[in-house]
């Protein structure tokens, strides 16, 4: 605090001169105004002399003397008018702009020269630039913080790393994989700790459980394995009770996400407004089932149908299909592992009392169970009470892997264990890069061994659109409608057109154009979408049929 007496002492001090000197200036003010106005009367008498003595020189000089007097005038206003007019034009553009602006530049140049300051209390070593201060003080407040003892901070919970499909396709792993048979998983982690990309063999994948909570990513996972399926030839069958969702925030049901590969149908994608439609399908399966266990079939991974249930409770909950539902289910599940016929089941609840009380979670060959919040049902799906804790503790996007046969990783080695997966990142937006893919895989397919090529110009036969009875009672197997064959003027296309035409037609729809409507959409029912793609793909469809009959007729 002495230095800031001393401070005030020298401002006083400063102060008091100026006032000293104030008044001095004042003692002289009297003398300086007597002696101009006495030069003045001087001046004025000489003048009075000078025209009294010689009047003509005196005449002839004043002319002079008043254009000096003009003359001095005008710039004596020159000056004061431009002096006014710095002062005030620009002396408030000097003041508010110039000057702020060069203290800011003058600061930031001292600024730049700092290289650093280190305080230690009063006393510290500063560096400016080349200059160095070994001792400086320092008048300011001092501060005591006081840390207040409570809880450690809570550390922030990193969530995984977000994995993108596209990146397998771009660094060629997807394309390596499907060329050595093999179905990415996602990604994960070894025992010993390191990184790699979980895969299993495509011939060791068979009927899945997907279970977990709403946007626990069952519908993400299910799309990444169809879309490896889809590429090397398989062909789907999809109930989505929820197939018309989509939402602002760009979530899509699992129908809406497949649409760009709805070639691969084999029947168009229903709800659960139709129980008899889901049982038509079902009953498809079963029956194809049967048909590839006679003698002569021989099994080819080309030849894979994926019957895909999205929200499975919800279709267990129909009342009127719910036993003879779960009876054929678990007659595919178990039978047509061997013949190239799958489930992909996903829903929430997987208690017997949920899914009909029949053993389709048993026969289950995979099991890919996402995050749950009960532990019953993550038991269920897990086992023991460590797995229980790890399906309770997953994030969106994981899910913990079981099945019969060995997953491997990206150098092959085998793993047997419950394995956390991270499914890459994948959605209907990627469609571009995976139609390309598909077709690098045809032509790779085209030079391959005849046996591994997929069956693209034939469907799996014997479709009966039968309608079941509402109250669920056991009826027959259905019989085959037609012998539908290959016919070389049939893409899978209008095959699968043609499944479906002959569906609505056997619920009693006689009218082209609401057939159109059902089959096509309602915007193929009139201009150039009905004449030239409905209606010309209409006639050669009911042409097949009627090929087809007649080759019935003629055998019988």
């Amino acid at each position: 605090m002495d230095n800031g007496n001393e401070s005030e002492k020298d401002s006083v001090n400063i102060l008091s001169n100026n006032r000293g000197n104030h008044n001095t200036f004042m003692l002289f003010v009297p003398v300086l105004m007597l002696g101009t106005g006495f030069l003045i009367f001087l001046t004025c008498v000489g003048m009075l002399v000078f025209f009294l003595v010689r009047r003509a020189d005196f005449l002839a000089f004043m002319p002079g003397v008043f254009t000096g007097i003009l003359e001095l005038g005008k710039w004596t206003a020159i000056i004061v008018l431009v002096g006014l007019a710095i002062k005030f034009v620009f002396g408030s553009a000097i003041k508010d702009v110039f000057a702020p602006l060069v203290e800011v530049l003058l600061r930031a140049w001292s600024e730049l020269r700092k290289d650093r300051v280190v305080h230690a209390n009063d006393n510290f070593m500063a560096y400016t630039g080349d200059i160095k201060v070994s001792h400086h003080e320092d008048v300011r407040q001092n501060y005591n913080i006081k840390q207040i003892e409570g809880p450690a901070p809570v550390p922030l919970i990193e969530g995984p790393k977000i994995r993108y499909a596209r990146d397998l396709y771009e660094t060629g792993k997807l394309f390596e994989a499907i060329r050595n048979g093999k179905i990415i998983l996602g990604h994960g982690v070894r025992e010993n700790g390191t990184a790699t990309v979980w895969g299993i063999p495509r011939k060791d994948y068979f009927s899945t459980i997907a279970g977990g909570l709403p946007s626990s990513g069952k519908t993400t996972t299910a799309f990444w394995i169809l879309v490896q399926q889809i590429l090397i030839g398989a062909r789907i069958i999809l109930i989505d009770p929820h197939m018309h969702y989509q939402s602002e925030d760009g979530n899509k049901s699992l129908t809406k996400e497949l649409k760009p590969f709805q070639s691969s149908y084999i029947f168009p994608p229903i709800d659960t407004s139709s129980p008899s439609a889901i049982m038509q399908r079902i009953k498809w399966m079963k029956h194809t089932v049967d048909e590839r266990k006679r003698p002569g079939y021989v099994a080819r991974l080309s030849d894979i149908v994926i019957l895909v249930i999205d929200e499975f409770n919800s279709v267990c909950e129909l009342e009127e299909i719910r036993k003879l539902l779960a009876d054929d289910l678990s007659y595919i599940e178990r039978e047509g592992r061997k013949f190239g016929l799958h489930l992909m089941l996903l829903g929430h609840r997987w208690s017997k009392d949920d899914i009909g009380k029949v053993n389709i979670r048993t026969v289950a060959s995979t099991i890919m169970a996402h995050k749950q919040n009960d532990e019953n049902q993550a038991s269920i799906l897990v086992g023991s009470k460590k797995n229980v804790q790890e399906v309770l503790n997953l994030t969106p996007g994981s899910y913990m892997f079981r099945s019969v046969n060995a997953m491997v990783d990206d150098t092959g080695a085998q793993e047997y264990r419950l394995t956390k997966v991270q499914t890459p990142m994948i959605s209907a937006h990627d469609a571009s890069w995976i139609l390309q893919l598909k077709q690098d895989v045809e032509e790779w397919l085209a030079t391959s061994e005849p046996t591994s090529r997929p069956v693209t110009d034939r469907l799996p036969t014997d479709y009966q659109p039968q309608q079941y009875p509402e109250n669920g009672s056991r009826s027959e197997p259905p019989g085959k409608l037609l012998e539908v064959e290959s016919d070389p003027n049939l893409n899978p296309e209008l095959l699968s057109l043609m499944y479906r035409v002959m569906e609505v037609e056997a619920d009693g729809v006689a009218n082209q154009k609401e057939l159109i409507a059902l089959v096509w959409g309602p915007e193929y029912t009139e201009g150039r979408k009905f004449s030239e793609i409905a209606q010309p793909q209409l006639m050669q469809i009911r042409k097949a049929i009627a090929l087809q009959l007649a080759r019935l007729r003629s055998n019988a």
